[in-house]
């Protein structure tokens, strides 16, 4: 936990509100650097990345998610970035995965 702890410190971390969570995103130091946003788990809401492009608008987009209608379309709508049909889990593999959807 100690290193964990000095880490975070260190890290410059923030969060951007999406309708029904927080994402939470490192930073780079200088934020007018170049550099890579990756959302793992878009999950049919792309609102925090709307505010992060606002605030790092040179930065490049890539998106993970198993909903390419309802997470894919709009992320690549919003940030001009690359979607990647998939999902992350605990083990490295193949899986059948189901979307729950509530609208």
């Amino acid at each position: 936990m100690e290193c964990t702890d000095d880490l975070l410190k260190i890290l410059k971390a923030e969060k951007f509100q999406n309708n029904d969570e927080n994402k939470i995103g490192i930073l780079p130091k200088n934020c007018s650097a170049e550099c890579d946003a990756v959302t793992l788990g878009i999950g049919m809401d792309v609102k925090a990345e709307k505010d992060l492009l606002k605030m790092l608008p040179q930065c490049k987009f890539i998106g993970v998610d198993p909903d390419p209608d309802k997470s894919g379309k709009p992320f690549i709508e919003v940030t001009k970035g690359k979607y990647i049909e998939g999902a992350v889990g605990v083990s490295a593999g193949f899986y059948n995965s189901t979307v729950l959807s509530l609208f």
